[in-house]
């Protein structure tokens, strides 16, 4: 009768309904009782009937215990090494499964490898892209927008550089860092706009109808001209932060009016424009006509509140004070005091 190995049940050919698998099988003889049943009416010798001090149940057990010997020794043995095997295949998957993870692990630091630089590469670009547009944006952003009239003058001044560069200078000067070149009178009044000093709206033309009210009638001038006042200085790449521009450009002349003895007028303007730059009224004693020093302020700010009497005792005080002394200062003129060894000046400057 054949025995399967695993569940010691009854089997016929390999396959165990009870295990519902193939499996090995062992032989024993016909005569064991399997506890399949329990009859002692028909099993002779049953050890749990008879008295097992008898000699003949002794037999029987005796057999029983030689046949189960052999069977049970390769049962044991055939379950260890299926076991074993089993351990084995185990093991063997899971050294596979490790392999299969380090090789994938190998392969991921080298991709890093060459591809982390690139990908550092463009994460920087952009980055750098970035950060460079916003600083554009912020910056376009601060800049205030320009008037009209400051664009204007922002256009202005680039054509007359533009004229500049077409005219022959009289004389160049040449450095490292910068060139200059001096111009005619003649070649500058034909340009049509204005240097980079501070100008009155008021024109030459405007001053000397203005000098005509203050009943100077008899009132005599004399240029004094220098191709060294008509001059642009043009300078080096590097420099142009540090001017704002590649161009500083200067046209002047000065017409003086005698008023007489120790009264003088001294007017200098823009030789392109004819406006004014600088008023300087000068007396050798210092004694000046107020009414005609208040009325020039008036003249270039109408809308004052100081009277005669405030800026002559202003004046009278700045006698002893320094070389240089502010009187008046507004949104539209500036007025000085100066000495010097000529004498005594009130001079008048443009606010803008």
């Amino acid at each position: 009768m054949k025995l399967c190995t695993i569940c010691d049940k009854k089997i016929e050919g390999t396959w165990c309904k009870n295990c519902r698998r193939f499996v090995k099988t062992y032989e024993i003889s016909g005569g064991i009782y399997l506890n399949e049943r329990h009859d002692p009416l028909n099993d002779k010798g049953c050890t749990y009937h008879t008295d097992p001090r008898t000699e003949s149940t002794k037999r029987v057990v005796r057999e029983r215990t030689s046949v189960n010997t052999g069977p049970q020794r390769t049962y044991t043995s055939s379950t260890t090494t299926s076991t074993s095997g089993t351990n084995r295949s185990a093991a063997q998957k899971k050294g596979k499964k490790i392999a299969i993870i380090i090789v994938v692990i190998y392969i991921l630091v080298n991709c890093l490898g060459l591809i982390g630089p690139a990908i550092v590469r463009v994460v920087e670009n952009v980055s750098g892209g970035y950060q460079e547009e916003v600083f554009e944006k912020e910056f376009y952003d601060d800049e205030p927008e320009l008037s009209e009239e400051e664009l204007e003058e922002q256009f202005n001044r680039e054509f007359r550089n533009a004229a500049l560069l077409e005219l022959k200078p009289v004389y160049c000067w040449e450095e490292e860092d910068f060139e200059v070149y001096y111009f005619n009178r003649e070649d500058i009044e034909g340009i049509g706009y204005p240097c980079d000093s501070e100008h009155f709206d008021m024109t030459l033309e405007e001053f000397e109808a203005w000098l005509v009210e203050q009943r100077m009638y008899s009132f005599q001038f004399s240029e004094d001209y220098s191709i060294y006042s008509n001059w642009y200085i043009r300078y080096a790449e590097e420099l142009y932060e540090i001017y704002d521009d590649d161009f500083d450009v200067q046209f002047a002349c000065d017409r003086h009016y005698y008023g007489s003895d120790d009264f003088t007028i001294q007017a200098d303007y823009d030789t392109a424009t004819k406006q004014l730059h600088i008023v300087r009224i000068e007396s050798k004693e210092g004694n000046f006509d107020m009414n005609l020093c208040m009325s020039l302020i008036k003249a270039f700010e109408p809308d004052t509140e100081w009277s005669e009497e405030q800026f002559a005792k202003t004046v009278e005080g700045a006698k002893t004070g320094g070389n240089f002394t502010t009187l008046y200062y507004t949104k539209e003129v500036h007025v000085a005091f100066e000495t010097n060894e000529e004498g005594y000046s009130l001079v008048y400057y443009p606010v803008n």
